[in-house]
C-alpha cells in the first residue's frame, strides 16, 4: 500500500513537471471576450467584445515576454447618442460605433514553476488606434484615427495539461489609455476579460 501511494505521487509529480514551461519555448494563441469600457468612456459606451492574437517567449520557466494585437469594438449608449444628436439638430445619427486597436508588448511572471494550473500576473504596454463610425441619418461618417500610448495590468490562469502543446487560459487586464478618440478628450481606460487558446513549440537551438 505504502509503495503504490509513492509511486502515485511520483506520477503526480513528473505530470506537474512535464506542464511546465521551458525556457526558449514560443507560445502563440488567439484571445476573445469582453470589452467593458471605464471611467468617462464606460460612461458613454456600452460594454462591446475583443479578439486578438499573441506571441510569447519564455525567458524562463516563470518569465514570458511577448507581443499581441487586440481589436476592441463598442457601441455608444442610447443617452450619448441622443445628447450628440441635440448638439447637431437638425442633422442626427441612428448610432455611433467605438473601436480602439491596441499593438503592444507584455510580460508575464507566473506564480509557480510548472503545473497543469498557474496563476500568474501581466503587464502591458502599446498604442491604441481609436476611431468613431456615425450610421444613418444624415451626419454618417467617420473620424480620422487616433493613436495614443497606453499601459495595463492583470491576472490570469494558464491550463496546460501534461504533454499537451495545447493550452487554455482566463486573463483580466485594466488598460488605461490616455485621450482617445478625440485630442483633448475623454481618456479610454477599458476592462478586457478574454479567453485564449495556446499553442506551445520549443525552440530548438534552445534545446539539450
Amino acid at each position: 500500500m505504502k509503495k503504490s501511494l509513492m509511486l502515485v505521487l511520483l506520477a503526480l509529480s513528473l505530470s506537474a513537471a512535464a506542464a511546465s514551461a521551458s525556457p526558449g519555448e514560443w507560445i502563440g494563441g488567439v484571445q476573445g471576450g469582453v470589452h467593458i469600457p471605464s471611467s468617462d468612456y464606460g460612461d458613454r459606451a456600452k460594454a462591446g467584445w475583443v479578439g486578438g492574437a499573441l506571441l510569447d517567449y519564455m525567458l524562463s520557466d516563470m518569465v514570458a515576454v511577448g507581443a499581441q494585437v487586440d481589436f476592441n469594438s463598442t457601441k455608444a449608449k442610447d443617452e450619448y447618442v441622443n445628447a450628440v444628436n441635440v448638439l447637431i439638430a437638425p442633422d442626427h445619427v441612428d448610432d455611433i460605433k467605438l473601436t480602439i486597436l491596441n499593438y503592444g508588448v507584455h510580460g508575464n511572471l507566473y506564480f509557480m514553476r510548472e503545473g497543469i494550473v498557474r496563476p500568474y500576473v501581466a503587464a502591458t504596454v502599446g498604442a491604441y488606434t481609436s476611431k468613431i463610425k456615425t450610421s444613418g441619418g444624415t451626419a454618417s461618417g467617420s473620424t480620422d484615427n487616433r493613436t495614443v500610448m497606453g499601459f495595463g495590468g492583470g491576472v490570469g490562469i494558464k491550463f496546460q495539461s501534461p504533454g499537451n502543446p495545447v493550452g487554455f487560459g482566463i486573463e483580466g487586464t485594466y488598460q488605461k489609455v490616455g485621450e482617445a478618440f478625440i485630442k483633448g478628450g475623454i481618456d479610454a481606460d477599458f476592462i478586457n476579460v478574454v479567453g485564449k487558446v495556446t499553442f506551445s513549440f520549443s525552440d530548438k537551438s534552445q534545446a539539450h
